[in-house]
């Protein structure tokens, strides 16, 4: 998943769950998330990078997003 669409689906997941959230200028044409709450509405401002491995993704490319079919269960193992 890349960068900005991790950051409204995170956005999206907070929201959901009551926490406010906004986006904050970090650079020129760069924003981030910023959650508030707690008894002092304090703020926090998260800084979402991304990585790619040598040889990764080619970000000039569109994105090939791939899902799985709702109700499909997620089997996690302990170690």
């Amino acid at each position: 998943m890349r960068v900005e669409r991790f950051k409204d689906w995170l956005a999206e997941q907070l929201r959901e769950r009551g926490v406010e959230v906004e986006r904050y200028q970090v650079d020129d044409g760069i924003t981030d998330l910023a959650v508030k709450g707690g008894s002092d509405d304090a703020e926090l401002r998260l800084r979402i990078v991304r990585t790619s491995p040598a040889k990764g993704e080619n970000h000039d490319a569109e994105e090939q997003v791939t899902t799985r079919e709702p109700g499909t269960t997620i089997e996690i193992t302990r170690r």
